[in-house]
């Protein structure tokens, strides 16, 4: 499977962006195939990262 197609099964499943060494340890064991190592592991653009993080931690009151 492509980096890309591996990154949305392992946020589908783990509900995290996976590290630099998870993606590293998934090209060593053949999870990943096809691609050469020194590519940016986060391509993602500043924005979409930023607006998922805040997102991820915002906090909700539950009774008001």
């Amino acid at each position: 499977m492509t980096k890309e197609e591996w990154i949305e099964y392992f946020e589908l499943v783990n509900d995290r962006w996976p590290s630099r060494l998870e993606i590293n340890h998934a090209r060593e064991v053949g999870e990943i195939k096809g691609e050469a190592r020194d590519v940016p592991v986060d391509s993602r653009p500043q924005r979409e990262r930023e607006v998922r993080t805040n997102l991820d931690y915002q906090q909700v009151p539950l009774f008001q």
